[in-house]
């Protein structure tokens, strides 16, 4: 039998039933025993009643609302519903702007709302006739008692093995990664991850010895002769008699298997695939992580990321290439899109040694475009005037770029005709032609033939979905 058969995509969704029912037992177990017992008594209790329907309908609402939310978190991450999807939410004006000025969301929204409505008819319904048919025959009513309660208890386990109950490994029943997770009930993911997060709160990491040890294995380092064990001599085959300037852009969710130079035909990195060609280009880099501050910490602080940690949630002291070019004689200015506040990522840069911070607050109103700010190639014209005074300042300059169109809400400017006809594609065009545009106009200032330009993405994009983390989110 093959995988993808018809009989295998069957089992997949007997398992997304399996997973439904004990979410729904987990929510009607307390509800169904307190009910069967003022039955049991005849001592019915409206307001009791009232307190259970609003119980019911509340938390399956939360259900329906996890189970809505789901999509588009899968879509993005190829995995089920969990405790990452709240990464973000110290700032939820931020995101709730971008999931509103989404407009795929709304297809989402709207079902969902009729569903609420409908589900609360049906629900009112229900009690009523309940409460039409009160008082049947005791032994009915034992009877009726034991039978509801040993079915939601063999619900909630899952399964009728004593050993272990229904776990999110029991879903993976064949070699597909899709169908495996299309068994998994969100809510229950959810709640799972949530117990995990509780119970690992303690990282356990290598012995130090050991650690230095492998990095003066891997950077040759025989004997260390400073006060850091894996510090040493970088001896450049030519010297600059001037400092070069130095400008890193990193780009938004830019996968490596968007781009042509990797295999991919669509043509949407035209201006990448042609630089990769006359440039030193790395074809194993690998992101940090999945997130955007991931990729800011660890392409500006050389620091990998840590599981459940948001590096730029705390203000700590780093010594990044912020703090060492300026205490070469550099300046350093950051550029963003959008809101400089958002992930902290202000507050950290200034902590740590970025003089100058240029977001969505620095640019006129009228260019805003969406929750995400300004578009990209807005950011780089905006930019020139002012590298031009940080070059006429007689010092060279650090600039880094975030770009931040490559990210839902995607927002074409008009004056860009793309080529593909599916906006995810489009933006990849845009954003590939607007670094094109800075590159073409930068050629043309004096500080040019003496700066070096780093390109990289900040963490890369879920094409190639074969796994239950696709590859592409980190080959950059």
């Amino acid at each position: 039998m093959q995988q993808d058969s018809l009989w295998t995509i069957v089992q997949a969704f007997i398992m997304g039933v399996r997973f439904d029912i004990v979410i729904s037992g987990y929510i009607m177990l307390l509800p169904t025993l307190v009910l069967f017992t003022l039955e049991l008594f005849r001592k019915p209790l409206i307001w009791v009643e009232k307190l259970f329907f609003y119980w019911i309908f509340i938390l399956f609402s939360l259900t329906f609302i996890i189970c809505a939310a789901d999509i588009p978190y899968f879509n993005q991450f190829f995995a089920r519903f969990s405790m990452r999807a709240f990464d973000w939410m110290d700032n939820p004006r931020f995101v709730f702007s971008m999931i509103i000025q989404e407009p795929r969301y709304f297809v989402i929204a709207i079902p969902l709302i009729v569903l609420l409505v409908a589900f609360y008819k049906i629900l009112k319904r229900i009690f009523k006739q309940e409460t039409a048919n009160r008082y049947p025959k005791l032994g009915l009513n034992i009877s009726l008692a034991i039978v509801s309660l040993s079915l939601i208890f063999i619900g909630i386990r899952g399964r009728l093995q004593l050993k272990s109950p229904i776990r999110v490994g029991t879903a993976y029943f064949c070699t597909n990664a899709f169908l495996n997770q299309l068994g998994l009930n969100p809510a229950f993911t959810l709640v799972h991850s949530y117990i995990e997060e509780r119970k690992n709160k303690t990282y356990q990491f290598i012995d130090d010895k050991i650690a230095i040890e492998n990095v003066q294995k891997w950077l040759n380092i025989d004997n260390p002769s400073y006060t850091s064990p894996i510090a040493r001599n970088v001896c450049p085959d030519t010297l600059r008699i001037t400092k070069p300037n130095v400008v890193v852009i990193i780009m938004e969710s830019m996968s490596a298997a968007k781009m042509g130079r990797f295999g991919n035909s669509e043509g949407m990195t035209p201006f990448l695939d042609s630089l990769s060609y006359q440039s030193y280009f790395f074809k194993n880099i690998y992101s940090a992580g999945i997130h955007t501050h991931n990729g800011i910490f660890a392409t500006l602080f050389s620091f990998p990321s840590i599981f459940n940690r948001h590096q730029l949630k705390t203000i700590a002291r780093y010594y990044g290439m912020a703090s060492v070019l300026r205490a070469n004689g550099y300046s350093t200015t950051y550029f963003t899109t959008h809101d400089g506040q958002f992930d902290n990522v202000e507050g950290f840069l200034r902590a740590n040694d970025f003089e100058h911070i240029i977001s969505q607050s620095d640019y006129p109103n009228r260019e805003v475009k969406s929750t995400l700010g300004v578009p990209d190639d807005y950011m780089f014209r905006y930019s020139l005037p002012i590298i031009d005074k940080l070059h006429n300042e007689g010092k060279p300059f650090f600039v880094a770029f975030m770009t931040a169109s490559d990210h839902g809400p995607y927002i074409i400017p008009e004056y860009f005709h793309p080529h593909n006809t599916e906006i995810k594609k489009q933006i990849v065009e845009y954003a590939d032609w607007s670094l094109k545009s800075f590159l073409d106009a930068a050629a043309k200032k004096k500080w040019f033939d003496n700066t070096i330009f780093v390109f990289v993405a900040d963490h890369g994009a879920p094409i190639h979905t074969n796994y239950e983390l696709s590859i592409d989110y980190h080959h950059i």
